[in-house]
């Protein structure tokens, strides 16, 4: 598997999504907090990824579709009002 960081296809695909201050301490700190991999990864010239998988490379996507799939099945064994299909895309 080859990791690579594109561009967006469109302009329109290129999003600015609004933060404050307490979510990018937030990000901070969930950087500083995890496992420190051997080699920080770098893809791309990128480096500090929140989350890395258990190869010490950044997750993906289907990494979270299992991690919510996971999720809502365990949820909606123990509750009545099931939770729907969540994708990454809702993040």
């Amino acid at each position: 598997m080859e990791y690579i960081i594109e561009d967006t296809k469109t302009d329109s695909g290129t999003r600015l999504v609004p933060m404050t201050d307490e979510v990018k301490e937030c990000f901070r700190k969930i950087i500083h907090n995890r496992k420190k991999p051997k080699i920080e990864p770098m893809i791309d010239g990128k480096t500090g990824f929140l989350y890395l998988d258990k190869n010490e490379m950044p997750m993906v996507a289907l990494h979270w579709e299992k991690y919510f799939q996971h999720i809502c099945e365990k949820y909606n064994k123990i509750y009545k009002e099931e939770l729907p299909k969540i994708t990454p895309h809702v993040c």
